[in-house]
């Protein structure tokens, strides 16, 4: 399986999509709680681009202050586990022309929707577990808990860890069958 990582990760545009990928799920988890600051400063054209760039930096760096230690470990582990099984996933799709296997493809979206169900901390609660299930009033369910709703983030980082496995496993496999 680690000859089959080096050679998706041989390719530049792996890089580009693993860290592309990444950053952006991390930007997103890091900016989620001041998404409105962030949007209206981006979107105003009186600020330089070097202006939004640290403020990006800035409100991302909270991770350090607005996170507990076991919230922001599992949103950087996310993060870096989405790039790569995205990586994995494009170049599996363009090296394979059959399309992806059910069980790898059913992993990878149920790590990504429980992976972005969990992230968040405790003072602000999950980003998007606590607004849907306080719409119906079951947001307070979560602190019941033993580890207060972060057991979605660890879901999601097991599920993408299993994701990426199958995937390098059927990328390692050849394209035919074996003879027998």
């Amino acid at each position: 399986m680690i000859q089959a990582l080096f050679r998706v990760f041989r390719s530049p545009l792996s890089w580009a999509l693993a860290v592309s990928i990444a950053l952006a799920v991390f930007l997103g988890a890091t900016l989620a709680s001041n998404i409105m600051v962030a949007w209206d400063f981006i979107l105003s054209p009186a600020i330089s681009w070097e202006a939004k760039a640290k403020l990006l930096f800035f409100l991302s760096s909270s991770i350090r202050t607005n996170f507990p230690l076991l919230a922001a470990v599992s949103t950087i582990i996310l993060a870096i586990l989405f790039g790569i099984n995205a990586a994995l996933f494009v170049f599996y799709i363009r090296t394979r022309t059959s399309g992806a296997n059910k069980l790898q493809l059913g992993t990878g979206i149920g790590g990504l929707i429980s992976g972005v169900l969990g992230m968040g901390c405790a003072a602000c609660g999950s980003v998007l577990l606590f607004p849907l299930l306080s719409t119906i009033g079951a947001g307070s369910l979560l602190t019941f808990l033993p580890l207060g709703g972060e057991e979605f983030s660890l879901l999601g980082v097991a599920l993408l860890v299993a994701s990426v496995s199958i995937l390098l496993k059927q990328i390692s496999n050849p394209v035919v069958c074996p003879v027998e």
